[in-house]
């Protein structure tokens, strides 16, 4: 495996980190923009990793709509056109949406228990669904996030949202820390805190918390925190073919194991979904997540 040789950017995409006071409550802010851009069909497709995250994305300008089927991938304005505030849960497969023509589209990431924390809303609802903000948030906090949709850049939207959200975070912050930049750190800290609840210690009370909060058991969460960890080594610093080391360091039990759980994560081998998102537009968001690790 090799880092992926990018012929192509993350054209009309721009990665968002949050403020350092914001650090805890938002992981990370996703823009895209093809605003001005004449993309033929299939680069109106758009590809997204499996992710453990709840988000809040915003369309700004133009229609997405969501293909989950072959017959989306043959005929994708079929599929669900998605609202315009839009609340997704965390996923067990990965997604792929397709624009009707140009877009500008902002998505704002969050881990699943700074997700209740913050909404006051379950993360087992919205596992692997894509609801209109008005389904599943408060009147009060659609009010709150409607100045995002003010004219203005990405950078002043997300601003925008940043300082509409920092009020309610201050509010309901947790007094044990903050989500942490790294998936593993936030498993072992989201693991220590169930095993210390006062509601029970067992091996499977614990367990069911943790899918409570997160949608997962910790066997799947185990295997997120690898993925990442691995995606990160390929994206960041790049590598050479040596997959049995590849493996070792982020933690799989050996080459087969690792080119398993990469097919099941994405539903292809290691080899291709980087040449993928190496070659095409449609995988923008792999190329734009990989700058998370730079």
């Amino acid at each position: 495996m090799t880092r992926a040789d990018t012929k192509l950017q993350a054209r009309g995409a721009v990665l968002l980190m949050p403020r350092p006071t914001l650090a805890g409550c938002i992981v990370l802010g996703i823009v895209r923009d093809t605003r001005g851009r004449t993309l033929p069909h299939e680069d109106r497709f758009n590809h997204f990793p499996l992710s453990p995250y709840c988000s809040l994305t915003f369309h700004f300008e133009g229609q997405l709509h969501l293909v989950e089927t072959d017959a989306h991938m043959n005929a994708p304005e079929t599929g669900i056109a998605l609202p315009r505030l839009m609340v997704s849960g965390p996923g067990s497969t990965p997604v792929t949406t397709w624009s009707e023509g140009p877009v500008f589209v902002l998505t704002v990431g969050f881990y699943p228990d700074v997700w209740e924390v913050l909404t006051g809303t379950r993360i087992a609802p919205l596992f692997n669904r894509h609801l209109a903000g008005e389904e599943v948030l408060r009147p009060d906090l659609i009010e709150m996030l409607l100045p995002v949709f003010q004219n203005g850049s990405a950078e002043q939207k997300f601003a925008c949202f940043e300082e509409q959200i920092a009020q309610l975070w201050a509010q309901r912050r947790p007094k044990g820390g903050v989500s942490p930049f790294w998936m593993r750190d936030w498993a072992t800290a989201l693991a220590t805190r169930a095993a210390l609840s006062s509601t029970g210690r067992s091996l499977r009370q614990l367990q069911r918390r943790i899918k409570r909060q997160t949608g997962r058991t910790q066997r799947e969460l185990s295997l997120l925190v690898r993925n990442e960890e691995l995606f990160a080594r390929v994206m960041s610093d790049g590598t050479g073919n040596d997959y049995a080391g590849l493996a070792v360091e982020a933690g799989f039990a050996d080459q087969a194991h690792m080119i398993r759980e990469v097919r099941r994560m994405t539903g292809m081998p290691p080899a291709k979904i980087l040449r993928l998102i190496a070659t095409k537009e449609s995988y923008w968001p792999y190329r734009l997540l990989g700058m998370r690790y730079d």
